[in-house]
């Protein structure tokens, strides 16, 4: 996975956002909002219409989870990935689209909830991991 990101660009994960989303994520961008914001006041947002899957309370810290989760899956040799990390490096179709589709499913799978809910928060995550480089993103330490 780590040499897949350096293959890919931002601009490729953003480009799968849906035309509405993208639209709002590259006008806060340009004011000057990183990924990370945007995700975080995406995620404080229930107007999305979406909900966990088995419950009806939006979940408000859903971007910092899937960071986090993103974090043990790309900056440790947690057990918890090595499935995913295996797929990934496997696949011979690298792609922003099938990146996303494999880790959304696997870390909506985690947090239990559904995989569509989780794709604009992994681009996200995935852009601001791109845009800042990996070592920084694995420096940072949730305090």
């Amino acid at each position: 996975m780590k040499d897949v990101l350096g293959i890919l660009k931002t601009s490729d994960f953003i480009e799968e956002l849906p035309p509405g989303l993208k639209s709002s994520v590259t006008t806060l961008e340009k004011r000057g909002f990183t990924y990370e914001q945007i995700g975080l006041e995406m995620s404080k947002n229930p107007s999305f219409g979406l909900a966990a899957k088995g419950g009806d309370k939006w979940n408000e810290d859903l971007f910092s989870k899937i960071m986090d989760e993103l974090r043990i899956m790309l900056c440790t040799e947690d057990s918890k990935y090595a499935e995913l990390r295996n797929k990934l490096s496997e696949e011979v179709n690298v792609s922003a689209k099938v990146i996303t589709a494999l880790i959304s499913g696997w870390v909506g799978n985690t947090l239990g909830v559904a995989e569509a809910i989780c794709v604009p928060f992994v681009i996200l995550v995935v852009a601001s991991i791109l845009r800042v480089g990996l070592s920084v993103f694995c420096g940072v330490k949730k305090e």
